[in-house]
C-alpha cells in the first residue's frame, strides 16, 4: 500500500496528453514552446514526447540473439514517459542518439547478464549502446529520436507549482490548434491524491486512540490528577504519531473554491474527474497508463484491507468492551 502510493506520487508527476495518432513533431513542439514562453512567461511546461511500438525486434549480433520488446521512441526527458527504477548505468539524455535503455529481463535474454552496460544492440539498420538498465514488468527498449520531423502521439507536460494541470494542458492544445482528438490524464493530481490516501489507515488508528484518551479525560474530569496525566499522555501520543504519520493533506489550489457555498464548482470538478476516469478506461491502452491503473487498483485494495484490519484491531484489541475506559 505504502509502496504503491509513493510509486504513483514519484512516477506520475506530469500531465499526459494522448493523441489518437502520431501528429506532432519536434519541430512543431519547438515552435509551440517559443510561443508559450512569450505568452505564458513563468508557467511554461517542460515537454517530453514519445511513441510506443509493440512487438519490435532488437538483436545482439555478436551472440546472434534476438528479443521482442516494446520500443519507446523519445524526444526529451525519458524519466517522464515511463515509471522506471534504474538498476544499473544512467538514463539516456535528450542528445544521446546512440544510447539506449533496456529492462533487466531483456538484458538477460540478449547478453546472459543483467548488467550489460556499454554493449551494443541493433535495431533495424542502427546500432545502440546500452547506457542504463531498469526494472520493468514488460520487455522494453528506449531510444532518443534524432529527426525534427518525426511525429509523436504522446506528450508529457510538467508544470511547476500547485496549478490546474488539466486546464493548462487543455488550453495548451486549443491555443496551438493541435487537434480535437485527444485525452488528458492529470498524473500530478492523481499522484497527490494517492500520496495522501495510503496514509488513511494509519490516520484512522491514530485518531481512534486519541478519541479513546479524550473519552477517558471526560469521564475523569472530576479527578484533576488523572485529567492532567491523561492530557499529558494525549499530547505525547499526538506529537509522536504526527511525526511518524506525517499529518499533512495536500489539496491542490484549484480544488479549493473561492466561495464554499459555490456548489456548481463541486459539480464541475466532479464531472471533470469522472470524465478523466472514463477517458482512461476507454482509450487505446498505453503501457504507462496500464501500469498506473494497475498500481492504483492495488493501492485501493490494500487501503480497504488495512482499514478493515485497523478497525478490528482498534475495536477488539485496543479497546475491548470489558476494559473500555
Amino acid at each position: 500500500m505504502i509502496y504503491y502510493g509513493r510509486y504513483i506520487k514519484e512516477h506520475y508527476q506530469s500531465v499526459s496528453i494522448r493523441f489518437k495518432k502520431a501528429m506532432i513533431s519536434e519541430e512543431e513542439l519547438s515552435t509551440v514552446l517559443k510561443y508559450e514562453e512569450i505568452k505564458h512567461w513563468g508557467n511554461t511546461p517542460s515537454i517530453s514526447a514519445w511513441n510506443c511500438l509493440e512487438e519490435q525486434t532488437i538483436t545482439n549480433k555478436e551472440l546472434s540473439l534476438s528479443y521482442k520488446v516494446y520500443l519507446i521512441e523519445v524526444y526529451g526527458d525519458v524519466k517522464w514517459v515511463y515509471p522506471m527504477e534504474l538498476t544499473a548505468g544512467n538514463l539516456i539524455n535528450p542528445n544521446d542518439y546512440k544510447g539506449c535503455m533496456i529492462d533487466r529481463e531483456t538484458a538477460y535474454q540478449l547478453f546472459g547478464t543483467v548488467d550489460p552496460i556499454g554493449n551494443c544492440i541493433s535495431y533495424g539498420n542502427e546500432y545502440f549502446y546500452v547506457r542504463g538498465i531498469i526494472r520493468s514488468p514488460k520487455p522494453i527498449f528506449f531510444r532518443q529520436i534524432h529527426d525534427k520531423k518525426h511525429t509523436y502521439s504522446n506528450l508529457e507536460l510538467v508544470y511547476g507549482g500547485d496549478v490546474d494541470g488539466y486546464e493548462l494542458a487543455k488550453g495548451f492544445i486549443m491555443q496551438n490548434n493541435l487537434t480535437d482528438s485527444y485525452i488528458i490524464i492529470d498524473g500530478s493530481f492523481y499522484g497527490k491524491v494517492f500520496n495522501s490516501l495510503y496514509k488513511v489507515p494509519g490516520w484512522f488508528l491514530c485518531f481512534y486512540v486519541l478519541y479513546q484518551i479524550l473519552r477517558a479525560i471526560w469521564k475523569r474530569r472530576t479527578i484533576p490528577l488523572q485529567v492532567l496525566i491523561l492530557s499529558l499522555g494525549f499530547l505525547t501520543v499526538w506529537i509522536v504519531l504526527k511525526r511518524l504519520l506525517d499529518f499533512r493533506i495536500s489539496i491542490p489550489q484549484y480544488l479549493i473554491p473561492t466561495k464554499w457555498s459555490d456548489f456548481s464548482f463541486w459539480t464541475g470538478r466532479y464531472k471533470e474527474l469522472h470524465n478523466q476516469i472514463d477517458q482512461i478506461a476507454y482509450q487505446t491502452p498505453v503501457i504507462k497508463d496500464i501500469l498506473f491503473v494497475r498500481c492504483a487498483k492495488r493501492c485501493m485494495v490494500y487501503i480497504l484491507v488495512s482499514l478493515t484490519c485497523m478497525w478490528k484491531f482498534a475495536s477488539k484489541i485496543l479497546c475491548p468492551k470489558a476494559y473500555r475506559l
